[in-house]
């Protein structure tokens, strides 16, 4: 009974994610074929909180990128709960390419084996608190290590793994809001040191969950069909469906071809509450997004940038896009910049790390319920 019940639950989801695939990709291809035609400027009120060029995709050429500095950022964190404490490592590293005509100079910072940070929180919290506490004390040493850096040279792009702006879901509990502000401070003082600088501020994401392409899209495609006869065949789908169901990088994924971007798109609405963002405002409106399609078999990857005063924000994603598509078609199916790959290389942090700094707190301190390991961690019958 149990075996045919689960044979009848696997064919209803088959069943599903088959018809899904089909109208995605059938919208996909009616979208994409009107691609050409549409001109967003004929949407003057959309520049002002969505899409701020003329055309949906845009054509990425690559850059030389001989004489250029580059430094990528990561950083790592690996956390446990113990009886009474719950313990946190973290480290960053920001990975410095000098790229000449040969190989690159690669330099590191602030080494190139980083130093472990070790945090014990002694509060008793839920297991969700202490989760998000690691993403932001990992987070903190990322742009701690950003900052520093551009202190310590000359970098013409500067690339984060992740976003460049603070989710502001971090803020919801009340035992780390003070950490939380001080990221977002962080944040604004890396804005500052890049703008006065002159150097490209960048953020890789490299899994995109975002819909706020999508959004965007689906707020203005009943216009658009209206406006353009090669959008009519839309009508023919369940199109507001659709969009309501795929995320940023699997329409773009079908959209895009590689060595392609999507458009560039203001990151933070307007509407974004001030209880939501703990960036003044001065930043942002400087902060921007699209989406790069650098290779045939991989996702997109979301880009954001911090977009200079008085500078169109295509043109940034123009040199953006250039210099990041350079460093991410090496692998048909990995498109991922490679100073970032070494940052990540650099930044790992091994469980074995953990239990080297737990076996010298048990040797120091001796036997205490407070450094018992969970029982799920310790249990004698497997």
């Amino acid at each position: 009974m149990y075996i045919k019940s689960l044979h009848n639950e696997l064919g209803e989801i088959v069943r599903r994610l088959k018809q899904l695939e089909r109208d995605k990709e059938m919208f996909s291809m009616l979208l994409r074929g009107g691609l050409d035609q549409i001109d967003l400027d004929a949407f003057p009120k959309l520049k002002k909180d969505g899409i701020v060029e003329r055309k949906l995709v845009k054509k990425v050429n690559p850059t030389s990128l001989t004489g250029l500095r580059i430094a990528g950022i990561d950083g790592g964190v690996v956390s446990r709960s113990y009886h009474a404490i719950d313990i946190i490592l973290t480290k960053a590293v920001a990975v410095l390419f000098q790229i000449t005509q040969d190989k690159p100079v690669v330099r590191y910072y602030p080494a190139d084996v980083p130093p472990l940070n070790v945090l014990v929180n002694y509060i008793p919290v839920s297991r969700t608190e202490i989760e998000t506490s690691s993403s932001l004390e990992r987070a903190i040493e990322e742009v701690k290590t950003a900052i520093g850096v551009l202190d310590y040279a000359k970098i013409d792009t500067l690339i984060m793994d992740g976003s460049i702006y603070p989710q502001y879901d971090i803020f919801a509990t009340s035992t780390i809001a003070a950490r939380g502000e001080l990221l977002a401070r962080f944040y604004e003082k890396l804005y500052e040191k890049a703008r006065d600088r002159g150097t490209l501020l960048v953020g890789c994401v490299e899994d995109s969950r975002s819909t706020r392409f999508t959004q965007i899209l689906g707020e203005i495609l009943p216009s658009l069909i209206k406006k353009y006869p090669e959008l009519f065949e839309l009508l023919q789908v369940d199109y507001r469906g659709i969009i309501k169901q795929i995320k940023d990088t699997d329409l773009l994924y079908r959209v895009l071809e590689s060595g392609e971007r999507s458009a560039v798109y203001r990151l933070l609405s307007s509407n974004t509450k001030k209880s939501q963002s703990r960036i003044s405002a001065q930043f942002r409106d400087t902060l921007f997004a699209f989406y790069l399609k650098s290779v045939e078999y991989d996702q997109p990857t979301r880009i954001e940038f911090l977009n200079p005063e008085h500078v169109e924000p295509p043109k940034t994603a123009y040199r953006v896009s250039s210099v990041l598509y350079s460093l991410s078609r090496h692998h048909a199916a990995y498109s991922i910049p490679s100073v970032l790959i070494e940052a990540d290389a650099r930044a790992k942090i091994g469980e074995y790390e953990l239990e080297l700094i737990y076996a010298q707190l048990l040797n120091r301190v001796g036997q205490s319920s407070s450094l018992l390991r969970l029982r799920r961690d310790r249990r004698p019958f497997r």
